[in-house]
């Protein structure tokens, strides 16, 4: 009997797309662009991994700022001097919704990031509202 319910837990997960390898490699490839754009202040780069929403948030932060790549450059003010490695990891990916926890510097510090995919590719998104 137990065997039978892990079978079909398993054939459940793969139909959902529970632990997608590719998605999961995905997700890493999106965030390590993101922010390794974020802290080299590569607007244009950082941008294009954003949702619309992360976009306008971003935008609407920096009030000097004409659109998102300008907020990005306003932003490397404070975060490039993070430094250290980059990594990733506990990614969690649920039908076109992702998160994963990214730290970076030598304190090891992190956050956990939301993602979505958006036709067919990953960008960083804001907070689900349920999670704040």
């Amino acid at each position: 009997m137990r065997r039978r319910v892990l079978v079909a837990v398993a054939a459940a997960c793969l139909l959902a797309g529970c632990g997608d390898s590719a998605d999961e490699d995905a997700v890493r490839a999106a965030l390590t662009e993101y922010t390794t754009a974020m802290l080299a202040g590569d607007g244009a780069k950082a941008c294009a991994r954003m949702t619309p929403e992360l976009q306008e948030f971003v935008t609407n932060a920096y009030p000097e700022a004409r659109d998102c790549k300008a907020a990005v450059a306003a932003i490397d003010d404070h975060v490039s001097a993070a430094g250290g490695e980059i990594e990733i990891d506990d990614i969690e990916v649920d039908g076109d919704s992702a998160s994963a926890l990214v730290s970076s510097g030598d304190e090891g510090r992190g956050s956990r990031q939301f993602l979505r995919k958006l036709s067919g590719s990953w960008r960083v998104d804001v907070a689900p509202r349920n999670t704040v």
